[in-house]
């Protein structure tokens, strides 16, 4: 019973998304885009660099980060939205949540991770931050941006605390960055 009310909620939130894609970045994009401004000047990643994206939405990081860059979307209209969705989907995006990084990207894989307001749609948090660090390498930077007035943000900040070590915090919009290290 509980099994089949998660894949609702999941469902629900994947054609949340894809029925609101083609205005997406008209709502969203300019607040994102300012969040990814402070991820970038804290980060830094350079060419070489791999960043994962969980969560990457319309893409909007792949234009943004100078870097190696892949992506989890759940949502695939979101992803087509992107002006080269053809060449992204597959190779460097593929459809699925954090819960299923296992599925298309090996353990320490990845110099930087980073989460943009979508924990609050984890299904399972514990899981989904599990898996990405697993992605991350061993000195990967971690990127968390939540949404405070989540009903879940909580739960998060404890998961991150209990697997992370956090060495920055700011406030972006409605939003608590965390800048994070694995726990050692």
């Amino acid at each position: 019973m509980a099994r089949k009310s998660l894949k609702k909620r999941k469902s629900g939130v994947y054609d949340y998304y894809n029925a609101i894609s083609g205005s997406y970045d008209e709502l969203h994009g300019k607040e994102q885009i300012g969040k990814l401004k402070v991820i970038e000047k804290v980060i830094m990643p350079e060419k070489n660099d791999l960043l994962l994206d969980v969560g990457c939405g319309t893409c909007l990081s792949f234009d943004f980060f100078k870097c190696n860059v892949k992506g989890v979307e759940p949502s695939k209209e979101m992803v087509l939205k992107h002006p080269k969705a053809d060449f992204l989907l597959g190779k460097h995006v593929f459809v699925c949540g954090a819960e299923d990084l296992k599925k298309f990207f090996g353990e320490k894989s990845f110099d930087f991770v980073i989460c943009v307001t979508v924990a609050h749609h984890f299904i399972d948090a514990e899981e989904s931050f599990l898996n990405m660090a697993d992605a991350g390498k061993d000195d990967c930077v971690f990127v968390f941006s939540l949404l405070k007035d989540s009903g879940n943000y909580g739960l998060c900040v404890n998961i991150i605390n209990k697997l992370f070590q956090v060495f920055e915090i700011r406030e972006v919009h409605r939003d608590k960055l965390f800048f994070c290290r694995k726990k050692r």
